[in-house]
């Protein structure tokens, strides 16, 4: 080709302008695509990780709420002599299930923190460094004790206090460690994308109480003005953000508390891998585009109107997709050809995409394992209830489950066994139910059922449908499987006029309900 004389040509002139215009307006489009993108992953990777923030911030909570209750259980029924002499307390065997609870060993106290009174294999010293939270714990009912290393045992450890009720000035008093294989489990075996994780800390102690992806064990957080995203967290802020860590690295995070210790639970992921599908599609359009471009100035001039005619078509396409105008979907493949392909690259990527949106959706509103709406949606349709119940001056009831005789199942048969007996569970509770009742899996083997427009007879017959659907010998590797359920029932209003205050009272009611068991 001459190449002078091209370069003076019609058609020349003509496709660099067409080609240049393409190329420019393909870059804004794949660039703005892009920036479209990252802010629906960003939304849905942060709702993710706010659930799950908030679930292993439930199952830590439930480890140091399990530990109170069996805390309070012995405080009620300590011997005669130990409360006449705490001094014989290294005599007695209180539980065969304290070093499954407590495994750094119990102790009496007072508010001063003097010990009264040790287990046998509990070496503390005396007055304890504990002891204005044993005060604290006379005053409220329970306090929690700033973690430390510990003087005798030498590991990281946590007390957790409450009143004696027959000796109202002595506290009894629990030690764990913090890295104890059934505490705070959740914090180590949750996963956080590729390069993400979990981190616990004690915004009063200004503490970091261990992380899922690097040691920070005990060490103190960063002084106030490094970071401003963690100075938020230890003012008490919960929810999710973008921030920037000492080291550099900008992170998405999701906090979360632990209600009964005060502790907060940051769940984070860095950005370039919130980023990297978006980062990988954009340099896969681009690509792509520039060779088709090339291709189309080079080799298939005579073909220009014809070439530019799809391009043009899915560039509009694009464009109303982006804007609003038209639902995402796949664009027509006009020929088999390079335009062809691209279109048909694009349509692929868009569908892995869409996909990928439409199951981060699911799972920000569904538990995974059972398919049941999660905490987080059960709140959300337990407030439109309570709304709507109250406008039209109504009732409803709402049943708070909890499965009995689950843990020894996941101990003897395994998790796979466990995740069978939920998945049954689930959908038992499913089929119990009538269409417009939701059931929902709020986390661990405990389950809650909005009952809409149903009173307090309605409510005990559908938690006795519910006990015998759930009771019943579940099928498992040419066996069975039973577990028992422990249900509390809410009425709105009697109980209370918001989706919290609702809460609370199933949750105390099934309490009370499995205590009444025992």
């Amino acid at each position: 080709m001459n190449i002078k004389a091209g370069s003076r040509s019609l058609t020349f002139r003509v496709v660099t302008l067409c080609v240049a215009g393409l190329v420019l307006a393909g870059v804004g489009e794949t660039l703005f695509f892009a920036h479209m993108l990252r802010r629906d992953v960003v939304a849905l990777t942060a709702a993710q990780l706010s659930s799950i923030a908030g679930y292993v911030a439930r199952v830590i909570d439930r480890d140091v709420t399990q530990r109170r209750a069996y805390l309070d259980h012995l405080a009620q029924r300590l011997p005669p002599d130990v409360l006449a002499d705490p001094g014989l307390l290294s005599r007695h065997t209180l539980s065969r299930d304290r070093r499954f609870f407590f495994t750094l060993g119990l102790f009496i106290a007072d508010a001063r923190g003097i010990i009264l009174g040790q287990e046998e294999d509990t070496l503390l010293p005396s007055p304890h460094p504990d002891a204005p939270f044993f005060a604290e714990a006379l005053r409220t009912g329970f306090a929690v004790g700033q973690p430390r290393m510990g003087e005798m045992s030498g590991v990281p450890e946590v007390t957790l206090a409450l009143p004696i009720p027959a000796r109202p000035d002595w506290v009894l008093v629990g030690t764990v460690a913090l890295r104890d294989s059934n505490f705070l489990e959740g914090l180590y075996t949750a996963k956080v994308g590729e390069s993400g994780g979990l981190v616990l800390l004690s915004p009063r102690d200004r503490l970091f109480l261990g992380a899922s992806d690097y040691d920070v064990l005990l060490l103190p957080t960063p002084r106030e003005g490094l970071h401003p995203q963690h100075d938020a967290v230890m003012k008490g802020f919960r929810g999710t953000g973008i921030g920037r860590r000492v080291d550099g690295t900008e992170e998405l995070a999701a906090i979360a508390s632990v209600p009964s210790t005060g502790w907060a639970l940051v769940a984070r992921l860095p950005t370039r891998e919130v980023d990297a599908p978006v980062r990988a599609l954009q340099d896969v359009m681009l690509g792509t585009a520039g060779v088709v471009f090339l291709g189309l100035a080079v080799l298939l001039t005579w073909m220009l109107r014809r070439m530019l005619r799809p391009l043009r078509h899915g560039a509009s396409q694009a464009d109303r997709m982006t804007s609003g105008d038209i639902p995402f979907e796949p664009l027509p493949v006009a020929r088999d050809d390079e335009v062809g392909h691209l279109t048909a690259a694009y349509n692929r990527l868009l569908s892995t995409l869409l996909q990928s949106r439409a199951d981060m959706a699911y799972l920000a509103h569904h538990d995974p394992l059972t398919g049941l709406a999660n905490r987080r949606t059960f709140g959300e349709r337990l407030a439109g209830e309570v709304s709507r119940t109250r406008r039209h001056d109504g009732v409803f009831a709402l049943l708070y489950l909890d499965l009995d005789g689950f843990k020894p199942i996941n101990d003897t048969h395994g998790h796979q066994a466990g995740d069978e007996v939920l998945r049954q569970v689930a959908a038992r509770l499913g089929a119990a139910v009538r269409r417009e009742d939701l059931v929902a899996r709020l986390g661990g083997d405990e389950f809650a059922v909005l009952l809409p427009d149903q009173g307090a007879d309605e409510a005990r017959k559908i938690a006795h449908k519910l006990h015998q659907a759930v009771t019943s010998p579940i099928p498992f590797q040419g066996g069975s499987l039973t577990v028992g359920v422990s249900v509390g029932i809410a009425l709105y209003p009697r109980d209370g006029d918001s989706a919290e205050a609702l809460l609370g009272w199933g949750d105390r009611a099934m309490y009370q309900a499995k205590k009444g068991k025992r």
